[in-house]
């Protein structure tokens, strides 16, 4: 699975999130339904209105989604609920990522796309070169808009924005503490 983990401040993220629209993708959003429809996004204010509720999305794009997403259900308090069934239908790129937590903490996010995907339970696609495309640009503007962070082995992205906030106070990493980071990362280059 490949894979980009990074920490980006609201301001950030919503940057990333523009670019998607821009590029002529559109956003599904992992949620519990009621039926086996999933919620489209096609603008930035679509996108506001779900960004605090929920963490997980799939972009999707028309030159490289083959297979319409697919559905599991689960059962709660008599109810049935649908959800995206990861891995079905597509391809399509994953992202998780949180707004601002309590006391003014933020979490990470990563963004990434799986090796392969199931049509149905023994057919297996690939990722599309138009995905791979699409998942490098978006990775482009996280990696121009951010300074690298090595936590033991994996590495993170932090937004500049978002590292002018620890510096300032404004905000805490959850796992990366403030003087970790500032010991790390080349301050001259904000």
């Amino acid at each position: 699975m490949a894979q980009l983990d990074f920490y980006f401040s609201i301001e950030e993220k919503n940057k990333l999130v523009e670019l998607v629209f821009e590029k002529k993708g559109v956003i599904a959003v992992d949620s519990d339904y009621l039926s086996p429809c999933y919620t489209i996004l096609k603008n930035m204010h679509e996108y506001r209105d779900f960004a605090e509720s929920n963490n997980i999305f799939y972009i999707l794009h028309e030159d490289y989604v083959k297979y319409p997403l697919q559905f599991s259900t689960f059962n709660r308090d008599n109810q049935t609920f649908y959800y995206i069934n990861q891995k079905y239908g597509g391809p399509y790129i994953d992202i998780y990522t949180t707004g601002l937590l309590e006391n003014n903490r933020i979490e990470t996010s990563n963004i990434h796309y799986y090796p392969y995907y199931y049509v149905d339970k023994e057919t297996q696609i690939n990722p599309t070169h138009e995905l791979l495309d699409f998942y490098n640009s978006l990775t482009k503007f996280i990696r121009k808009n951010s300074l690298p962070y090595k936590m033991t082995v994996r590495k993170y992205w932090i937004g500049k924005q978002l590292i002018q906030d620890v510096i300032n106070d404004k905000v805490v990493l959850l796992h990366i503490p403030k003087c970790d980071l500032l010991k790390q990362i080349n301050i001259q280059k904000l």
